[in-house]
C-alpha cells in the first residue's frame, strides 16, 4: 500500500476478513447450541437467529460491522467520535444488560456461569473501550479497524450474553 490513494481498492480485504473472523465467532456462538461460559451465545446473534436461521445469525453482526466501518472502506479515518460514541453505547447496554439479567444467569446457568460471563465481558469491555481511546487518539486505519472489529467480535460473542431459560 503506497498511502496515497491508489490503494483504496485493496482496503476491502482486511474489512473482509476482520468480517470474517467475526462470522466465525459468530457461528460458533450458535453451533455450540447452548451458552456455555466461554461460548455464552450473544443477544446480538442469538435473535436474528431465532427470527431468520442461522445464516442470518451468523451474518448480522458483521453485516454491521461492514456498515458502520464505511469510512474504513475509503482508507479516510474521519471523526473517530462516532466510533467511541457506538463504544460507549455498547459498554454502557451490556453493563445494564448484565446487572438486569444477573439472577436469570444464576437460576438458570449457574452462579459460576455468571460469575465467568461478567467476568470475560468486564475485561473484554475494558478492552473494547482501549482500542477505541486509541483510534480516537491516532485516527489511524489500523487503529480504528482494531476498535471496530474488537467492538464487532464482542458483539458477536457475548456483549449481551444469553441469560435465562434456553427455548
Amino acid at each position: 500500500m503506497r498511502g496515497d490513494g491508489s490503494d483504496v481498492p485493496g482496503t476491502a480485504r482486511p474489512l473482509f476478513v476482520v468480517a470474517a473472523g467475526i462470522a466465525v465467532l459468530a457461528a460458533i456462538g450458535i453451533l455450540v447450541g447452548a451458552p456455555t461460559p466461554y461460548s455464552p451465545l450473544s443477544m446480538a446473534v442469538a435473535i436474528p437467529t431465532l427470527l431468520g436461521g442461522r445464516v442470518v445469525g451468523v451474518l448480522t453482526v458483521p453485516l454491521v460491522f461492514l456498515a458502520t466501518g464505511f469510512p474504513l472502506w475509503r482508507r479516510t479515518v474521519g471523526s473517530p467520535w462516532p466510533s467511541f460514541a457506538l463504544t460507549v453505547l455498547v459498554v454502557v447496554l451490556s453493563a445494564l444488560w448484565h446487572l438486569e439479567g444477573w439472577s436469570y444467569a444464576v437460576r438458570h446457568q449457574g452462579h459460576a456461569h455468571a460469575v465467568i460471563v461478567t467476568m470475560e465481558n468486564v475485561i473484554v469491555g475494558a478492552v473494547v473501550v482501549w482500542f477505541s481511546v486509541r483510534f480516537v487518539r491516532s485516527r489511524s486505519f489500523s487503529h480504528g479497524l482494531a476498535s471496530h472489529g474488537v467492538l464487532g467480535a464482542w458483539l458477536a460473542w457475548s456483549a449481551f450474553p444469553w441469560f435465562g431459560e434456553l427455548l
